[in-house]
């Protein structure tokens, strides 16, 4: 498939043809994992080095956001972004169509039955082998690495958060019983109907991270972030950086 190297990172950006490798890759059967990539997580790249190393071990990595695209433009290159929820509704589609069973893992215990609930109401004939809230202990964890090994879900969907998520998928990567591993933030959140998307025409303007961020307080902290990613990316523009991108890193 078409990759697009942007700061490092070789991302995937053909939207129209995404679900369609992502079909074939599972029907190979060979182990992978998928990353939705937003500015903060990007900002994530350049200061954490766990978040890097998964990153670079994952086959799929996917522009979700605005900022990834605008960042591009900078480098002269134009990418699709495809938000990582409605990636997420059009990998059930897909599963649906095709047969291949899920796992769902993530979110607080209320979270996961509600969007397991909403999930089944919405893709009647998908099939959900199991799930779990996000919350593990050491315990709660080696009982669901046993739980995957019997049930081998042909996707394991894992909403912990940006970045943490990431970071728990390559740490418990040989543990994972699964053909496809993919991180969804906090997907569960809004298809379990405990938060809402922004409007329409606010996702139209591609402006759902400031929604997202001006309604959670928490978030604010993101655009400091993306304020300090900026600064990065200017750096490596103004210094022509990107050829030697690793002493840049931290």
């Amino acid at each position: 498939m078409k990759k697009l190297t942007l700061l490092g990172i070789d991302l995937v950006h053909e939207k129209n043809k995404i679900t369609d490798h992502l079909t074939r890759s599972i029907r190979q059967k060979n182990k992978f994992s998928v990353i939705t990539l937003n500015s903060v997580m990007l900002f994530h790249y350049f200061v954490d080095r766990n978040f890097r190393k998964a990153v670079h071990n994952s086959y799929f990595i996917i522009p979700e956001g605005i900022g990834v695209s605008l960042i591009a433009r900078l480098f002269n290159q134009k990418i699709d972004i495809f938000p990582g929820i409605d990636l997420l509704c059009q990998l059930f589609r897909m599963a649906e169509r095709k047969g291949f069973t899920v796992f769902l893992l993530g979110g607080k215990q209320p979270v996961i039955e509600k969007a397991f609930q909403n999930i089944k109401k919405k893709y009647p004939r998908l099939k959900i082998k199991g799930r779990a809230y996000g919350y593990l202990s050491e315990g709660d964890k080696i009982t669901l690495f046993k739980h995957l090994k019997t049930l081998k879900p042909d996707i394991l969907i894992v909403g912990m958060g940006s970045v943490r998520q990431e970071n728990y998928i390559y740490e418990n990567w040989k543990k994972i019983q699964a053909i496809m591993i993919i991180g969804v933030g906090g997907s569960f959140d809004i298809l379990s109907g405990y938060k809402k998307r922004a409007p329409v025409w606010v996702r139209d303007l591609h402006l759902e991270w400031l929604y997202r961020s001006l309604l959670s307080p928490r978030k604010i902290i993101d655009l400091f972030k993306i304020c300090l990613l900026l600064i990065i990316v200017l750096y490596i523009k103004i210094t022509k950086g990107e050829k030697r991108i690793n002493k840049i890193l931290l």
